[in-house]
């Protein structure tokens, strides 16, 4: 696997309008131009086969967290924010200034921008927050990306055997259990960060740098926290 493949999706749900496809996606990518490991995906943009929304349904079930432009009252865009908070994915609607929130999802907390400048500048100020909120979410990444787990993993280096049974003695007093080391483990064999050798389990030179990229981007996450949410 190349390193440059180390990529999160982030799924972007907006209204086809050509200001969206230029404007809008340009803003955001503006935004998150620091942050190499993730991947802003839309629903044109999806390789999957077959019909749209069980395409758009896959991108958002793997997507570390979802943005969603709520300004135009885009019933399909409304379809795809119902789906992801029914997933339990961390959703950022964002709204134009001036522009009317419906009453069934005027509770959810939403950025308000009143020009796509402003809009880049919001979001790349919260990005680190929502990464850290996704992160605390359950499910696959948490599992991938723990920071406890990370830092374990800091001390070796690629093609170095890891010894599991040592990392689960060490990763219980961050109430990280066995059954959820082993897990990861087999994720992160599954995304190459890991290989099996004659049942020694070993480090990649890709589980390496992805370790020491996520270590360096997140050294102050803290458990728990609730900064930088949408307001």
């Amino acid at each position: 696997m190349d390193k440059q493949n180390i990529k999160f999706p982030v799924f972007v749900g907006h209204v086809f309008k050509q200001e969206q496809f230029d404007d809008l996606r340009a803003a955001l990518d503006k935004a998150f131009s620091k942050v190499d490991f993730i991947q802003l995906v839309y629903a044109d943009t999806a390789r999957f086969q077959g019909a749209l929304f069980p395409k758009i349904m896959r991108l958002i079930d793997s997507s570390m967290f979802c943005i969603f432009d709520i300004s135009e009252q885009n019933t399909n865009v409304f379809l795809e924010l119902g789906y992801a908070l029914g997933r339990g994915k961390l959703c950022v609607p964002i709204i134009r200034a001036g522009a009317t929130v419906p009453s069934d999802i005027a509770g959810l907390e939403r950025l308000s921008y009143s020009s796509y400048k402003e809009l880049t500048r919001v979001i790349k100020g919260k990005v680190q927050g929502f990464i850290q909120l996704a992160l605390g979410t359950v499910g696959r990444l948490k599992k991938i990306a723990d920071i406890e787990f990370l830092r374990y993993l800091s001390k070796h280096k690629g093609g170095q055997e890891v010894d599991v049974d040592a990392m689960k003695i060490a990763l219980r007093t961050h109430n990280i259990s066995g059954l959820d080391v082993d897990e990861t483990v087999k994720l992160w064999l599954s995304e190459g960060f890991m290989a099996d050798q004659n049942g020694k389990i070993t480090l990649t030179p890709l589980g390496e740098d992805f370790t020491l990229k996520m270590l360096k981007d997140w050294p102050k996450q803290k458990k728990g926290s609730r900064a930088n949410q949408p307001a």
